[in-house]
């Protein structure tokens, strides 16, 4: 027994001599990769955005027809049903209507010397205020570099011939569209309107820009919904609780809270109208009745009266 576990413990000896041979030999490439990995990961991590998380709650009373919500109602139930109120509070029309009461359709973003992008939102040293833009100019990146306290370049470039789309259609698998055409350069001043057959904007300076350079885009408003729905989380605060909690996560903290505030403004705006609807509706039955009745009544009074004439 001893024998056997002796030479066990040889074998062993010998294998892990051959895993070190095997490491030594290939140690430089070994460190060489892990190196490379290394270098990859700290790259990643250096331009990959930071996500910033906004939270609240809302609390759903649909204990009598009074106090209940008619939102909810309108879907067939009154219990409380993450489905049915994710649902409306996901709504296209809920949504919509609260970012259009935000300043969300034009992004700006400021450009490091190492190429690493920053969205500014209400952070940006300069607006830009549009009177006429051409469809073609909605997703197009629009480039600042500062020139000097006046004056600055503005740029359209076209994709680049190594992207994913440029290679595409470098090999004939997509033709080029007339849109991906349009390039612009040229020197503009600031607080200047600024001219072209596609767009006619005026680029506001707010402070002195430090960065190199600038990016901005246009959203149009019918994207706005499919652009920001997808930050938006809904879930039960507790498995039995009345209270729904709303989360939205996005690249700006400062517009994770005001999307958030605009979205739960809203909804609890609608609610308070559609209770006003039914309370009003409620009324003007009640009224009508009231009319019936008292026409019934002086029927019948006007009958009593001719009865008491008569006999």
């Amino acid at each position: 027994m001893s024998k056997t576990t002796s030479t066990n413990a040889h074998n062993d000896e010998i294998n892990l001599k051959e895993v070190f041979k095997v490491m030594a030999y290939y140690i430089v490439s070994i460190t060489f990769i892990a190196f490379i990995f290394l270098i990859a990961s700290a790259v990643v991590a250096y331009y990959k955005p930071n996500i910033y998380a906004a939270n609240t709650t809302i609390e759903i009373n649909s204990k009598d027809g009074n106090t209940g919500n008619i939102l909810l109602k309108a879907f067939g139930q009154d219990n409380i049903n993450i489905n049915n109120i994710s649902t409306i509070l996901r709504s296209r029309y809920i949504v919509q209507k609260a970012l259009e009461t935000l300043n969300v359709g034009t992004k700006y973003y400021s450009v490091n010397s190492l190429g690493k992008k920053k969205e500014l939102y209400k952070k940006s040293p300069f607006v830009v205020t549009y009177q006429v833009l051409d469809n073609a100019m909605y997703g197009k990146t629009f480039i600042i570099e500062p020139q000097d306290n006046e004056h600055f370049l503005l740029k359209i470039k076209q994709f680049s011939q190594w992207s994913i789309q440029g290679i595409f259609i470098k090999l004939g698998l997509r033709k080029l569209r007339a849109d991906q055409k349009i390039t612009y350069e040229r020197v503009c001043k600031y607080n200047k309107p600024i001219q072209t057959q596609w767009f006619t904007f005026t680029i506001s300076k707010l402070k002195k820009l430090t960065a190199p350079k600038y990016t901005f885009h246009f959203i149009p408003k019918h994207a706005y919904y499919d652009n920001y729905i997808g930050g938006l989380k809904i879930a039960l605060a507790a498995k039995h609780s009345t209270i729904i909690q709303l989360n939205y996560q996005d690249y700006v903290s400062l517009r994770a809270k005001e999307i958030l505030n605009a979205i739960t403004h809203i909804y609890i705006s609608e609610s308070i109208k559609e209770k006003t609807k039914l309370a009003q509706h409620s009324l003007n039955f009640i009224e009508s009745q009231l009319k019936k009745t008292n026409l019934k009544l002086s029927v019948l009074e006007q009958n009593l009266q001719n009865y008491k004439v008569k006999n």
